[in-house]
């Protein structure tokens, strides 16, 4: 990636903390597959605990990431997509199972009051519903930003998983920008989270080193980075 563009950099900056954090650890053998081993449905390539991340998971947040980075291969957009979206995501799924469901029936809940209009919630100064807010990725976060890039103006969308929380989102207006990573949405956001935001990031770090990473296909241990496997005590 190259450190010219402030974007580029900021997204090697999430990679570095995510990948780096306690990676004093060393390398050491992986723990062998027993008998018990879970047979994986097709198109599985890896699973974090019991919650398995397949390759079309994994290329369908690639779009977001090839957004910033167009240049990239698509072997290291795969790898930034690992250590930005889908493994935090799935670590935090794993963290409180149960807790995600029920955000999603909330956040599931309040999208058909808001699609039949009877949810009518305080409008603020900017017209949202919920939390205003305007910027590039770098403010929106990936998948929201992502998921909104090419959508219409003044529609709810689906349920947007993030590491740790539901969103619903609508974008309000659109603002290209010189590059399309520089791209600015408004967007009107409510939040359902499942772990708390204060402390989620340190959450998420911490369960790398309770949470076992299965690498199903082993094509995919050229992707996910060393440390990451190191950490999280990769197996095949």
């Amino acid at each position: 990636m190259s450190a010219r563009k402030p974007e580029n950099a900021a997204l090697a900056l999430l990679v570095a903390a995510f990948a780096g954090l306690g990676c004093d650890r060393g390398p050491g053998a992986a723990p062998q597959p027993s008998a018990s081993t879970p047979q994986w449905p097709a198109g599985v390539v890896m699973a974090v605990g019991s919650r398995a991340i397949s390759a079309e998971e994994v290329d369908l947040a690639s779009v977001w990431i090839q957004s910033i980075e167009p240049g990239a291969s698509p072997a290291h957009l795969r790898r930034l997509t690992l250590t930005n979206v889908i493994l935090p995501r799935a670590i935090a799924h794993e963290i409180d199972p149960a807790g995600r469901e029920r955000a999603l029936a909330q956040a599931r809940e309040r999208l058909t009051e808001l699609r039949s209009g009877r949810f009518a919630g305080p409008l603020g100064p900017s017209g949202a519903l919920g939390e205003y807010l305007e910027g590039p990725w770098t403010k929106l976060g990936l998948p929201g930003w992502g998921t909104l890039l090419e959508a219409p103006d003044g529609e709810w969308s689906e349920p947007i998983e993030d590491a740790g929380s539901w969103v619903l989102m609508r974008r309000l207006w659109r603002r290209e920008g010189a590059t399309p990573a520089a791209t600015v949405l408004a967007v009107d956001v409510l939040r359902f989270d499942w772990l708390d935001a204060a402390t989620r990031r340190a959450s998420i770090d911490s369960a790398m080193d309770r949470l076992p990473l299965t690498i199903v296909d082993p094509a995919w241990r050229e992707v996910v980075p060393e440390l990451i496997q190191h950490r999280m005590k990769a197996r095949r």
